[in-house]
C-alpha cells in the first residue's frame, strides 16, 4: 500500500533527511489477525487464513448461524482499504464444514493431550485413523475415509467419553491412501494400470483402466474388499470389461469464467502445492495461450467453487489472466 502513503512519506524524509521506503514483504501475522478483526460478529473462521503472495489474496473458510453475504462482501472491502489485499471468503456449508462431534461435552476431566492422542491410537489401531489433529476444543479424527470413520462411531463416542475430549470425525477423504489401496490391490491381482487411479470424491469413487480386461469374478471379489477397506467403490474399465465401468460423461463445452469468482474448498486452501507442477502447469498455458483441459467448477450462488485443475488456476493466477475456461456443473 506504498502509494497510499506517499504524501507521508515525503513529510517524513523532508523532517528527517533520512530516505524512507516500505518493507516489501507482507506482515503474515497482521494480516491473520486483521481477518479476524473485519469479520462480522458471530462468524469464526473454520480453516485458514492461507495467504497467496503471487496474487496478493487472503482466503479463508468461516461459518456463522446466519449467513449474510452482504456482511461478508462488506468485510472484505474493508480488509482491501486496510491491507491492499483481497480477502475472499468461503462459507464452511458450502465448502465442508468440519463434522459435529461424534458425542456431546465428556462430563469428565479431560487427559492431558498426548495422553490422549496415544489412547485415541491404541483404541483405533487398524482402523485407517491416519491423523488426529486439536482444533479449539475437539480432537478431529482423520481416517481414509469419513465413511469408514462412521463405522468406528460408537466406539469413538465411548472414547470419547473415557478421555474427556470432544472427537469429530473429518469429512475430507485421504486420497493419497485411496490411491494408494488402489494400487496394492492392482498389483496383488497382477492388474497393470494404464490410467488412474482418479479420485471422485463427489460419489465417492475410485477409477482407473487397465491394460487387459480383469475376470469377472475376481473383479468383483476386489471391488467388495476395497469397499470394505476404504469406503470408496471401484469403477474399473478396460478392454471388454464386462463389469459396468463408470458411467462415460458425455461431451461437455467449455467457457470462459472470471477467475476472482473461482472458490477454492477448504481442501485445496490447505494442500502446499509443488512448485514444479505449478512451474510447468504455467509454461504449459503460456505455449497454448489458454488453459487446457479446462477447470471444472460448480456453480453457486455468488461464484463458482473449484472441483478440478487447481494447478491450472494457479497457473491462470501467476500469468495475470482475468478468464479461465471451465467447464461448469
Amino acid at each position: 500500500a506504498q502509494g497510499r502513503f506517499a504524501e507521508i512519506m515525503a513529510a517524513l524524509r523532508v523532517a528527517t533527511g533520512w530516505e524512507v521506503a516500505v518493507e516489501a514483504g507482507a506482515n503474515q501475522t497482521a494480516l491473520a489477525a486483521l481477518v479476524r478483526e473485519v469479520l462480522p460478529p458471530g462468524w469464526t473462521v473454520e480453516k485458514g487464513p492461507a495467504i497467496q503472495r503471487e496474487t496478493r489474496q487472503v482466503s479463508v473458510t468461516v461459518s456463522s448461524g446466519a449467513e449474510t453475504r452482504v456482511a461478508l462482501n462488506a468485510a472484505a472491502e474493508r480488509f482491501e482499504a486496510v491491507s491492499g489485499w483481497r480477502l475472499t471468503a468461503v462459507v464452511a456449508a458450502r465448502g465442508g464444514r468440519a463434522a459435529p462431534p461424534v458425542a456431546a461435552a465428556p462430563e469428565g476431566p479431560a487427559w492431558e493431550i498426548n495422553a490422549a492422542y496415544a489412547e485415541i491410537k491404541r483404541a483405533l489401531a487398524g482402523s485407517t485413523l491416519y491423523r488426529t489433529s486439536l482444533k479449539g476444543q475437539e480432537v478431529v479424527l482423520g481416517f481414509i475415509s469419513p465413511q469408514v470413520g462412521e463405522r468406528y462411531r460408537d466406539r469413538i463416542a465411548a472414547l470419547s467419553a473415557r478421555i474427556g475430549w470432544r472427537l469429530a470425525i473429518s469429512p475430507q477423504a485421504n486420497q493419497s491412501a485411496l490411491a494408494e489401496a488402489a494400487q496394492v490391490l492392482s498389483a496383488r491381482a497382477g492388474w497393470t494400470i494404464v490410467k488412474g487411479p482418479s479420485i471422485y470424491l463427489e460419489r465417492s469413487e475410485v477409477a482407473m483402466t487397465l491394460a487387459a480386461a480383469p475376470d469377472p469374478a475376481a473383479l468383483a471379489a476386489a471391488a467388495a474388499a476395497f469397499e470394505a477397506q476404504t469406503g470408496f467403490r471401484l469403477a474399473v474399465s478396460g478392454p471388454a470389461v464386462a463389469a459396468a465401468p463408470a458411467p462415460s460423461a458425455p461431451r461437455e463445452d467449455s467457457v470462459d469464467v472470471p477467475v476472482a469468482l473461482i472458490r477454492l474448498t477448504a481442501h485445496q486452501q490447505g494442500l502446499a502445492l509443488d512448485a514444479e507442477k505449478t512451474r510447468k502447469a504455467v509454461e504449459r498455458a503460456q505455449r497454448a495461450g489458454r488453459i487446457s483441459p479446462p477447470v471444472r467448477l460448480r456453480r453457486l450462488r455468488d461464484g463458482y467453487l473449484l472441483l478440478d485443475g487447481l494447478y491450472r488456476l494457479r497457473a491462470a493466477h501467476a500469468l495475470g489472466w482475468e478468464r479461465v475456461a471451465a467447464v461448469v456443473e
